[in-house]
């Protein structure tokens, strides 16, 4: 069960490009060849504000459209789902072997997404996901749970393993890959493994050194989403993982994402991704300065982050294309950001 939460980047050797016997073989053999040419994959919801249906920038299938024979055989595994009360399901699934990732910034664009998503799709469909993927900011949605959030009564009666992605581990040189898993036969028993970059798991203990204080923070907010989810009558939670952006840039399954997150930069305060490059982000790494940030503000007359965040359209991934600031257009009209920054860098 943990080797599955975890699945480190491979390459896949070709030494066919084409196999002539293959409909030679008995029925019976094609279509379990089929089946296991799936294979599976993590599929990113996002919500398309123009249409009110939730799609996915994850890649159908192949057999979905290799032959009749393929499709005969993926629609026995994969179903449309996550339809929701005004819009059909776009979105073909297999829950046996799909896990569902929900990112911050493709979902609807509204003051609680999450909430929403969990009350606007379909619930027999949640109630079949077996494997989730989550992004630790849905997290402030729930501050009212203890910042733990609790799975089963929003619909994921089914979920088997439920994996955090974080933004970083304890250090900047740290990253955690943490695993917490139920002990067979032991209620309420659990153990903490650490899976490292080659893929070699070993029980996790807590680090040594200048960090001790922090890890046991992580770590005692780590097992509280455990027991959060696993304690329910009726719930299947097998293991959580924690494992922070890093470790997944070069997981093939995630690739779309990370890369997306790579090249863009989250503000809290407007909830919004910004482009790296871009005058928001350009201004925000400042901000990361304060004392400095302040002197800039101070000389300009000005809040840059305010008018950057006017000046620019937001990245997120559902196209809503936001401004993140109060300010208005006739208001930065007279600026120049770009300019005023440049004369102050020099």
């Amino acid at each position: 069960m943990i080797s599955s939460a975890y699945s480190p980047a491979s390459k896949q050797e070709s030494f066919l490009d084409t196999f002539n016997l293959f409909p030679d073989f008995p029925i019976e053999l094609r279509r379990s060849i089929w089946k296991f040419a799936a294979g599976p994959r993590v599929v990113e919801i996002i919500y398309n504000q123009f249409t009110g249906c939730y799609e996915s920038t994850t890649a159908i299938p192949a057999i979905l459209h290799t032959t009749q024979e393929s499709r005969e055989v993926a629609l026995e595994c994969y179903d449309l789902c996550f339809s929701t009360d005004d819009a059909e399901p776009t979105i073909y699934f297999d829950f046996s072997i799909d896990a569902l990732y929900l990112g911050v910034g493709s979902l609807a664009p509204i003051r609680y997404p999450f909430q929403q998503f969990l009350k606007s799709v379909n619930r027999q469909d949640l109630s079949r996901v077996r494997s989730l993927f989550l992004e630790d900011k849905y997290e402030v949605e729930f501050a009212k749970e203890g910042n733990v959030l609790k799975l089963p009564p929003y619909g994921f009666d089914g979920l088997q393993e439920l994996t955090i992605v974080v933004g970083n581990g304890p250090t900047k040189k740290e990253d955690w890959d943490v695993v917490l898993a139920g002990v067979e036969g032991s209620i309420g028993e659990l153990q903490a493994w650490l899976v490292k970059k080659s893929g070699a798991i070993e029980p996790w203990h807590l680090p040594r050194g200048r960090w001790p204080e922090i890890c046991k923070a992580q770590i005692s907010y780590f097992w509280a989403h455990f027991e959060k989810n696993e304690h329910p009558e009726d719930s299947q939670l097998k293991l959580t993982r924690i494992v922070s952006r890093r470790r997944l840039y070069h997981e093939p399954r995630l690739q779309d994402r990370m890369k997306f997150l790579r090249n863009h930069t989250f503000l809290v305060r407007s909830c919004c991704f910004w482009k790296n490059g871009g005058i928001t982000a350009r201004v925000e790494e400042l901000h990361r300065i304060r004392a400095v940030y302040r002197k800039v503000k101070e000389r300009l007359g000005y809040s840059p982050r305010r008018v950057a965040q006017c000046l620019e359209l937001c990245a997120c991934r559902n196209r809503h294309q936001k401004r993140g600031s109060t300010y208005s257009e006739d208001e930065v009209a007279p600026l120049n950001l770009e300019e005023d920054l440049y004369w102050l860098s020099r």
